[in-house]
């Protein structure tokens, strides 16, 4: 592989936005006067969008004020309204861009490496809800290898063929998905394809790599169980000697857990800058092991399923890679504390001094490396935590031990976590808070999902108590 300089075959429009992206096969044909031989389009955005506005409207027809005028090799595009939401347009320009959208069919190559199944749990456990728990199940898709030739990918995992944006994880489609996390300022629906924009600070060339990470690579939660399992397929598949991408910039317990990986199944590695383009001759993407999306119309239940073995997989090897064993005897109780946190306790000086009376102690993960980190989970009797990432590690806790979550009232139906215990054995309960805002002052579900809580401190202490002991 060589690094080379990012290509500049843009004109520059004084005082405009300018988008350059390939013409795309599933672009309407009414959409055009004749797309049959167009390589590229031009779209100009002239004037200043309204700061003000939060979705900005642009229509080929209104040529007045403003004017969205797009060229396809010398020929306009008409009667097109394209909606964009204000983000879109924040940083004063963009970067190399896609229209339209391919699920990853033409002339890809699907390797399967296990078939469909299906997954059955119940809604987690609410202490003090007496209402029946609803049982679930969820058909879980093939586990596969997606082949794909002549690609460029970009930073989160995007992957571009010939100006279409190859969709190849769910939760990560914009025709499908009101919000994407780490995507939502580049990728926006337009009708029936969508319109994106990709920057980059480096670009390299390779003839062949491994892409396992998608949108949200700096996420503990998502590396840890949404990617690292997706590894799972080059072991069983016997393609270990391919270079798997990975970008700098993470926190030191992702990689101590992707080391761990490297060395047991001699994985090769290529570091790649956060902010990358990576022009492939051939890229191999393992399908999500996961559908969890960040989209909050998408029921919780519906994000919850695992595929057992691939999360088996990631525990096995990690615990016996760090030389932490399960306690059949966990004695310690603990209490994840945290720096900051989207899902915030309101109160959570009160919480800390009930926790602390019923004799546990505070720990900041962030604090400790990976090991330290299982070792602590592993001898945990009970844990407590705030809802978030924090509770990824409970697949290094023992069967038998208990994990008790603060969670909002509004995401008391948040099934992962609880899945992910029960697959370790681990008994599991939510203790929810009441919101401090309502959905109308979040103006949003999405920022509703992610507003602060109360927990009552006499209510968790009850459920110490009575379920945590």
């Amino acid at each position: 592989m060589r690094e080379i300089k990012k290509t500049e075959d843009k004109e520059v429009i004084a005082n405009n936005f300018y988008l350059i992206a390939e013409r795309h096969s599933r672009i309407h044909s009414s959409h055009f006067n004749d797309a049959s031989f167009c390589e590229k389009f031009y779209v100009y955005l002239r004037g200043t969008p309204d700061p003000s506005g939060t979705l900005l409207r642009f229509s080929t027809e209104n040529k007045k004020n403003k004017l969205i005028y797009l060229m396809m090799g010398g020929l306009s595009l008409r009667g097109l309204t394209l909606e964009l939401p204000k983000a879109f347009f924040d940083n004063g320009e963009f970067g190399e861009g896609v229209l339209g959208v391919s699920l990853g069919e033409g002339d890809s190559l699907r390797m399967m490496v296990s078939g469909e199944s299906t997954y059955s749990f119940k809604d987690p456990e609410i202490f003090e809800d007496h209402a029946p728990r609803e049982e679930r199940t969820l058909r879980l898709p093939p586990v596969e290898l997606l082949v794909i030739e002549g690609v460029s990918a970009y930073s989160g995992g995007q992957v571009v063929k010939n100006g279409s944006l190859i969709v190849y994880e769910e939760s990560a489609n914009p025709l499908k998905r009101k919000f994407i996390a780490g995507l939502h300022d580049k990728i926006f629906r337009a009708g029936d394809s969508v319109i994106g924009s990709f920057k980059y600070n480096k670009a390299y060339e390779l003839n062949q790599a491994v892409l396992f990470f998608s949108r949200c690579p700096t996420n503990y939660f998502h590396w840890m169980i949404e990617y690292l399992p997706r590894l799972k397929s080059l072991v069983d598949m016997g393609l270990t000697s391919i270079p798997v991408l990975v970008p700098k910039g993470l926190a030191n317990q992702q990689y101590e857990a992707l080391d761990i990986l490297v060395k047991r199944f001699d994985l090769k590695l290529y570091y790649i800058d956060p902010s990358f383009k990576v022009k492939l001759n051939k890229v191999y993407i393992p399908s999500p092991v996961t559908f969890h999306p960040d989209d909050p119309d998408v029921p919780f239940w519906m994000g919850a399923g695992l595929h057992s073995e691939s999360v088996k997989f990631l525990r096995n090897n990690l615990m016996e890679g760090l030389g932490v064993l399960e306690n059949k005897s966990p004695k310690e109780k603990i209490f994840l504390a945290r720096s900051g946190n989207l899902r915030n306790v309101a109160n959570i000086s009160e919480i800390h001094r009930v926790v602390q009376e019923e004799g546990f102690t505070l720990v900041y993960p962030e604090r400790f490396s990976l090991k330290e980190q299982a070792s602590i989970m592993a001898n945990a009797r009970v844990v407590i935590s705030p809802g978030g990432s924090s509770l990824t590690n409970v697949i290094f806790m023992s069967p038998g031990a208990k994990l008790i979550s603060l969670i909002g009232h509004q995401n008391r139906y948040y099934s992962i976590y609880a899945n992910l215990a029960d697959l370790c054995g681990v008994s599991y309960l939510h203790v929810t808070g009441e919101p401090t805002m309502t959905l109308e002052q979040c103006g949003s579900d999405l920022n509703y999902m992610h507003s602060g809580y109360k927990v009552d401190a006499e209510k968790l202490r009850r459920a110490i108590r009575s379920w945590g002991n």
